[in-house]
C-alpha cells in the first residue's frame, strides 16, 4: 500500500507544505544557485516562531499579570507600577483571598510556566496554518488571554472564590469587600 495524500485537505495548504512545494531561494555559502533544503528552513521558522512566542507570551504574563489578575478576581491588583499587589484582597483578614495571589509556590510556578508555553503552542499552531510569523503577537496575546482565562477559572472552582469577572456579572459579584465581609457575618 503506498502513502495518499488527501486531496483539498488542510494539510495541503500548510505552511509546512507551501515550504516544500516552492522552497526558499536562499543562497548557501557554497553557491548562490544552491538552495538550503525546505526542512532546514522549515526548522528554522518552527524555531524562530516558537521563540517569538515564548517571547511576547512571557512580555504579556510580566506586563498584564496584575492587571489581569484584577480583571479576573476583582481583587484590586493593578500596573507594578502603580503598587502591583499591595492593594490586593489577600492583604486583608477576614475577606475571601485572591486565588492567584494566595497561591503556594508549586502552583505559581506550575502555572507561569504553562503560560509561557500557551503561548509557544499557539504560535506554532499559527504558524504552520497560517503561514506568516507577522501573526505570532496576536496568537501568543490571544494565547495568554485565553489560557490565563481558563486557569483562572480552575483556581476559581478549586478554591470557591465568590469573585470572577465583575465587570460581566455585574453588582452581585463586585470589588465591595466591606459590604461582601458584612454579608458573611
Amino acid at each position: 500500500m503506498g502513502s495518499r495524500k488527501p486531496k483539498d485537505s488542510w494539510w495541503s495548504r500548510s505552511g509546512y507544505q507551501l515550504l516544500l512545494e516552492k522552497g526558499p531561494d536562499l543562497p548557501t555559502t557554497q553557491s548562490r544557485k544552491e538552495k538550503v533544503s525546505p526542512s532546514l528552513i522549515f526548522l528554522f521558522y518552527i524555531a524562530l516562531s516558537c521563540g517569538i512566542g515564548y517571547g511576547w507570551g512571557c512580555l504579556l504574563f510580566f506586563l498584564f499579570e496584575n492587571v489581569y489578575c484584577d480583571i479576573l478576581f476583582c481583587c484590586g491588583c493593578t500596573w507594578d507600577w502603580d503598587g502591583g499587589w499591595d492593594h490586593c484582597n489577600v492583604h486583608v483578614p477576614g475577606l475571601p483571598h485572591c486565588p492567584w495571589c494566595a497561591a503556594t509556590y508549586p502552583a505559581v510556578l506550575a502555572t507561569r510556566l504553562d503560560w509561557t508555553t500557551a503561548a509557544v503552542y499557539v504560535a506554532y499552531f499559527i504558524f504552520v496554518q497560517g503561514k506568516m510569523i507577522s501573526r505570532l503577537f496576536w496568537s501568543a496575546f490571544w494565547g495568554f488571554f485565553v489560557y490565563g482565562l481558563v486557569c483562572a477559572y480552575a483556581f476559581k472552582v478549586a478554591t470557591n472564590y465568590p469573585f470572577f469577572l465583575c465587570f460581566l456579572f455585574g453588582k452581585d459579584n463586585s470589588t465591595d469587600f466591606e459590604a461582601y465581609a458584612h454579608r458573611v457575618e
